[in-house]
Protein backbone atom coordinates (compact mmCIF):
# COMPACT_ATOMS: atom_id res chain seq x y z
CA UNK A 1 0.00 0.00 0.00
CA UNK A 2 2.77 2.47 0.85
CA UNK A 3 4.48 1.67 -2.48
CA UNK A 4 1.29 2.66 -4.34
CA UNK A 5 1.08 5.96 -2.41
CA UNK A 6 4.75 6.74 -3.08
CA UNK A 7 4.39 5.97 -6.81
CA UNK A 8 1.18 8.04 -6.99
CA UNK A 9 2.85 11.00 -5.20
CA UNK A 10 5.84 10.71 -7.54
CA UNK A 11 3.57 10.72 -10.61
CA UNK A 12 1.64 13.73 -9.28
CA UNK A 13 4.90 15.67 -8.82
CA UNK A 14 6.12 14.70 -12.32
CA UNK A 15 2.82 15.69 -13.97
CA UNK A 16 2.69 18.94 -12.00
CA UNK A 17 6.27 19.71 -13.12
CA UNK A 18 5.40 18.98 -16.76
CA UNK A 19 2.32 21.23 -16.60
CA UNK A 20 4.38 24.00 -15.00
CA UNK A 21 7.05 23.74 -17.73
CA UNK A 22 4.36 23.83 -20.42
CA UNK A 23 2.81 26.95 -18.86
CA UNK A 24 6.23 28.66 -18.75
CA UNK A 25 6.97 27.73 -22.37
CA UNK A 26 3.57 28.93 -23.64
CA UNK A 27 3.69 32.19 -21.69
CA UNK A 28 7.04 33.03 -23.29
CA UNK A 29 5.60 32.42 -26.76
CA UNK A 30 2.52 34.52 -25.99
CA UNK A 31 4.71 37.40 -24.82
CA UNK A 32 6.62 37.36 -28.11
CA UNK A 33 3.55 37.01 -30.33
CA UNK A 34 1.53 39.83 -28.76
CA UNK A 35 1.54 42.75 -31.19
CA UNK A 36 2.33 46.06 -29.63
CA UNK A 37 -0.13 48.65 -30.97
CA UNK A 38 2.44 51.40 -30.49
CA UNK A 39 4.95 49.67 -32.77
CA UNK A 40 2.25 48.99 -35.36
CA UNK A 41 1.08 52.62 -35.38
CA UNK A 42 4.64 53.95 -35.55
CA UNK A 43 5.39 51.51 -38.37
CA UNK A 44 2.28 52.72 -40.20
CA UNK A 45 3.44 56.33 -39.87
CA UNK A 46 6.72 55.35 -41.60
CA UNK A 47 5.01 53.09 -44.17
CA UNK A 48 2.47 55.73 -45.17
CA UNK A 49 5.20 58.41 -45.28
CA UNK A 50 7.26 56.24 -47.61
CA UNK A 51 4.21 55.64 -49.83
CA UNK A 52 3.60 59.41 -49.90
CA UNK A 53 7.14 59.95 -51.19
CA UNK A 54 6.51 57.39 -53.96
CA UNK A 55 3.26 59.18 -54.79
CA UNK A 56 5.09 62.51 -54.88
CA UNK A 57 7.69 61.05 -57.25
CA UNK A 58 4.94 59.84 -59.59
CA UNK A 59 2.48 62.78 -59.40
CA UNK A 60 4.51 65.82 -58.34
CA UNK A 61 2.42 66.42 -55.22
CA UNK A 62 1.41 64.59 -52.07
CA UNK A 63 -1.90 62.68 -51.97
CA UNK A 64 -4.93 64.30 -50.44
CA UNK A 65 -6.04 61.11 -48.67
CA UNK A 66 -4.72 57.79 -47.43
CA UNK A 67 -8.03 56.03 -48.06
CA UNK A 68 -11.51 56.95 -49.24
CA UNK A 69 -10.60 58.99 -52.30
CA UNK A 70 -10.17 57.83 -55.92
CA UNK A 71 -6.65 59.29 -55.81
CA UNK A 72 -5.89 57.99 -52.30
CA UNK A 73 -2.81 55.92 -51.48
CA UNK A 74 -4.75 52.69 -50.98
CA UNK A 75 -7.01 53.18 -54.00
CA UNK A 76 -4.00 53.74 -56.27
CA UNK A 77 -2.17 50.73 -54.83
CA UNK A 78 0.72 52.49 -53.09
CA UNK A 79 0.26 50.36 -49.96
CA UNK A 80 -0.47 47.13 -51.83
CA UNK A 81 3.06 45.72 -51.42
CA UNK A 82 3.39 46.84 -47.78
CA UNK A 83 2.91 43.87 -45.42
CA UNK A 84 2.26 46.06 -42.37
CA UNK A 85 -0.57 47.88 -44.13
CA UNK A 86 -2.06 44.53 -45.17
CA UNK A 87 -2.05 42.84 -41.74
CA UNK A 88 -3.79 45.61 -39.84
CA UNK A 89 -7.02 47.54 -40.26
CA UNK A 90 -5.54 50.60 -38.52
CA UNK A 91 -4.53 52.16 -41.85
CA UNK A 92 -8.01 53.70 -42.17
CA UNK A 93 -7.34 55.73 -39.00
CA UNK A 94 -4.67 57.78 -40.78
CA UNK A 95 -5.28 60.84 -42.93
CA UNK A 96 -3.37 63.55 -44.75
CA UNK A 97 -3.32 67.09 -43.38
CA UNK A 98 -2.03 70.26 -45.01
CA UNK A 99 -0.77 73.39 -43.33
CA UNK A 100 -0.20 76.59 -45.30
CA UNK A 101 2.96 77.26 -43.32
CA UNK A 102 4.22 73.75 -42.59
CA UNK A 103 3.41 71.67 -45.66
CA UNK A 104 1.86 68.20 -45.61
CA UNK A 105 1.84 65.53 -42.89
CA UNK A 106 0.52 62.05 -42.18
CA UNK A 107 -1.93 62.36 -39.29
CA UNK A 108 -3.37 59.99 -36.70
CA UNK A 109 -6.30 62.12 -35.64
CA UNK A 110 -7.65 62.22 -32.09
CA UNK A 111 -4.93 60.06 -30.53
CA UNK A 112 -5.11 60.03 -26.75
CA UNK A 113 -2.41 61.55 -24.61
CA UNK A 114 -1.26 58.11 -23.45
CA UNK A 115 -1.01 56.75 -27.00
CA UNK A 116 0.76 59.88 -28.25
CA UNK A 117 3.31 59.63 -25.44
CA UNK A 118 3.88 55.93 -26.17
CA UNK A 119 4.48 56.62 -29.87
CA UNK A 120 6.88 59.48 -29.09
CA UNK A 121 8.81 57.28 -26.63
CA UNK A 122 8.96 54.37 -29.10
CA UNK A 123 10.25 56.69 -31.86
CA UNK A 124 12.92 57.95 -29.47
CA UNK A 125 13.89 54.38 -28.47
CA UNK A 126 14.47 53.30 -32.07
CA UNK A 127 16.16 56.60 -33.01
CA UNK A 128 13.41 57.37 -35.50
CA UNK A 129 12.23 60.82 -36.51
CA UNK A 130 11.13 62.58 -33.36
CA UNK A 131 9.60 65.56 -35.10
CA UNK A 132 5.99 64.64 -34.50
CA UNK A 133 3.69 67.63 -34.34
CA UNK A 134 0.11 68.42 -33.43
CA UNK A 135 -2.18 69.68 -36.19
CA UNK A 136 -4.45 72.43 -34.89
CA UNK A 137 -6.30 75.11 -36.86
CA UNK A 138 -4.22 74.61 -40.00
CA UNK A 139 -0.89 74.81 -38.17
CA UNK A 140 1.71 72.31 -37.00
CA UNK A 141 2.54 72.77 -33.33
CA UNK A 142 5.73 71.12 -32.08
CA UNK A 143 5.14 68.46 -29.45
CA UNK A 144 7.18 68.24 -26.29
CA UNK A 145 7.32 64.96 -24.36
CA UNK A 146 5.31 64.30 -22.26
CA UNK A 147 2.20 65.38 -24.13
CA UNK A 148 -0.30 66.76 -21.65
CA UNK A 149 -3.50 67.31 -23.64
CA UNK A 150 -6.32 64.75 -23.66
CA UNK A 151 -6.46 64.19 -27.42
CA UNK A 152 -4.08 65.21 -30.16
CA UNK A 153 -3.85 65.12 -33.95
CA UNK A 154 -0.49 63.36 -33.92
CA UNK A 155 1.19 64.15 -37.25
CA UNK A 156 4.48 63.30 -38.96
CA UNK A 157 5.44 66.09 -41.39
CA UNK A 158 6.67 65.14 -44.85
CA UNK A 159 9.64 66.92 -46.47
CA UNK A 160 8.67 70.02 -48.41
CA UNK A 161 10.79 69.09 -51.43
CA UNK A 162 11.61 65.37 -51.35
CA UNK A 163 13.15 64.95 -54.80
CA UNK A 164 16.89 65.19 -54.34
CA UNK A 165 17.07 68.76 -53.03
CA UNK A 166 17.56 69.86 -49.47
CA UNK A 167 14.26 70.98 -48.00
CA UNK A 168 14.14 74.59 -46.78
CA UNK A 169 11.61 73.57 -44.12
CA UNK A 170 10.92 70.42 -42.14
CA UNK A 171 12.92 67.51 -43.54
CA UNK A 172 12.43 64.44 -41.38
CA UNK A 173 12.72 61.56 -43.80
CA UNK A 174 16.01 59.66 -43.83
CA UNK A 175 18.01 60.40 -46.98
CA UNK A 176 17.89 56.69 -47.88
CA UNK A 177 14.10 56.92 -48.19
CA UNK A 178 14.06 60.02 -50.38
CA UNK A 179 13.56 59.06 -54.02
CA UNK A 180 16.31 60.09 -56.40
CA UNK A 181 15.37 62.47 -59.17
CA UNK A 182 15.85 60.76 -62.54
Amino acid sequence: MSVILIVTAFLVVVFWGLLRLRAIRESTIEDEIVMDKTIILLGLFYTISSACLKYFRDHGSYPEAVIGDPKGLIELGYLKEEPLAQITSATKLFSMVTSDKGGVAVCLAHATTVLSNEILMKAKEINGPDQFVDYKSGQFIKLVYPVTRYTINLSLPLPLSPIGTKSPGVDIIDSGMIPKHT
